[in-house]
């Protein structure tokens, strides 16, 4: 995956695929969908909901697949001839999901704290004052979020700093910069970095800059 031109689009043949996908873009530290949108098919509730984002699937018609195969069967076996053409089917739909969708469809005030800390990340967003800024209570609003997403407001907050980091310095961004776009000083944004990321900044910038002209 790391020749893979950002940002890009994976589409697998099934929701075990995409979940593999998944855990190997979270392990070289890319953000779906920002970087990497991917799709799997079956909408598999259960890998869905194993997998580190949960899953974007094609439903497909599966009772209407078996009916028509059974009646394929039984002509065969009357007739001994095989059915003239093939039967097509169409997908049921999409079930969109975090893995390629920016839209938080499942509940609109996850959306609008995520949009909130995304228009103030420069400003080093706290908890205070994205509550403030949605007309609640800190501690109400950090129990709802964490009911909803199964993460922390601080964690959202480091997630979507980390990633404007990455895609700063995939574009040749330096250090300061950088750090001044997602809210920190540049010797603490090295420090940071390091630490949730795994590698310095220039690190990081040597080895995926040559991605930015995808960008």
């Amino acid at each position: 995956m790391r020749g893979l031109t950002l940002p890009c689009a994976v589409f697998a043949a099934s929701d075990g695929m995409a979940q593999a996908t998944a855990m190997a873009a979270v392990r070289l530290g890319l953000h779906m969908p920002d970087e990497l949108g991917l799709v799997g098919v079956d909408a598999d509730p259960v890998l869905s909901w194993v997998s580190p984002v949960p899953l974007s699937s094609v439903r497909m018609p599966y009772q209407e697949k078996g009916a028509l195969a059974a009646r394929a069967l039984e002509g065969l076996i009357e007739t001994g001839a095989a059915p003239p053409r093939p039967d097509l089917l169409a997908p049921v739909e999409v079930v969109a999901q975090r893995s390629s969708s920016r839209e938080d469809r499942a509940d609109p005030l996850v959306a609008a704290v995520r949009a909130g800390i995304c228009a103030r990340l420069a400003e080093a967003p706290g908890v205070e004052a994205i509550a403030a800024g949605l007309g609640l209570n800190r501690r109400t609003l950090e129990r709802r979020f964490a009911a909803l997403t199964g993460a922390s407001l601080l964690d959202e907050i480091q997630r979507q700093r980390l990633a404007e980091a990455r895609l700063r310095l995939r574009r040749g961004g330096g250090n300061r910069d950088t750090a001044a776009a997602v809210g920190l000083t540049a010797n603490r944004f090295v420090t940071w970095f390091h630490r949730a990321q795994g590698c310095t900044p220039g690190t990081y910038r040597e080895r995926w800059g040559h991605l930015a002209g995808a960008e």
